[in-house]
């Protein structure tokens, strides 16, 4: 099936700069998981009731990374465009929109220390993003394969664009592998994968997981501003 552009997806804000290098690191996974805590908590400064979760290959022990946190954060679908203006209001370089699903850079998109996903809680792409770190915790073999598709595509790409385009092709398959993931945590809270009771996905849903690997973009309104204490790095 052909890609849709990013005109039909959605609308730019702003330029997308591609110049941040990709540039692979050793796991350093507990420093991580404290700079997640951090930015989490400031997150939640400014969205008290928004749920949020580590995501991306920061949020995986022993898995190479771009130093780079990966945030999700879950609200009800009619506030995913709200919660995403309310965090630009707080600092947060808004990257771009699409129903459903906003993200962010901090401290801006050419020096990302974090990228935040906003997306409506345990919606789909909210589940396909917490499946997807699961399966790599869980499946030695899965995170080797990712981890080779990231090296390969690391070397390879011109910036961030190019880099998530490449591995889009064996995220889509690692996908495939979340069913019994799914089946077996049935009974989990808020960080599961889906609701007691509620089909497992099909395969065209979980093919649907290839879209949050496509460029989108969005306009923002600004709202009531609010601050967040927040500092990015030297």
């Amino acid at each position: 099936m052909a890609s849709k552009s990013a005109d039909t997806i959605g609308t730019r804000i702003g330029r997308m700069d591609d110049e941040q290098p990709v540039t692979l690191v050793a796991s350093r996974f507990e420093e991580w998981a404290d700079h997640y805590a951090r930015f989490a908590a400031a997150i939640l400064e400014v969205l008290p009731e928004a749920h949020c979760e580590h995501i991306g290959s920061t949020s995986v022990p022993d898995l190479p990374a771009k130093d780079v946190i990966d945030v999700i954060v879950g609200v009800k679908v009619s506030s995913v465009q709200n919660a995403a203006r309310a965090l630009k209001m707080a600092g947060f370089d808004l990257e771009g929109m699409k129903p459903g699903h906003c993200w962010l850079a901090w401290p801006s998109r050419r020096h990302r220390e974090s990228v935040v996903h906003v997306v409506a809680f345990e919606g789909t792409e909210w589940s396909a993003r917490i499946a997807f770190r699961d399966l790599l915790r869980e499946d030695p073999a899965a995170r080797a394969e990712y981890f080779e598709a990231k090296k390969i595509a690391a070397d390879a790409a011109s910036g961030w664009s190019d880099y998530t385009a490449a591995k889009y092709p064996t995220v889509a398959r690692l996908l495939t592998r979340t069913p019994s993931l799914v089946r077996r945590d049935q009974s989990r809270g808020h960080c599961g994968l889906r609701r007691a009771g509620t089909p497992v996905w099909s395969t065209k849903r979980r093919r649907q997981f290839g879209a949050l690997f496509r460029s989108a973009w969005g306009r923002p309104q600004a709202p009531k501003p609010r601050t967040v204490e927040l500092r990015a790095s030297a």
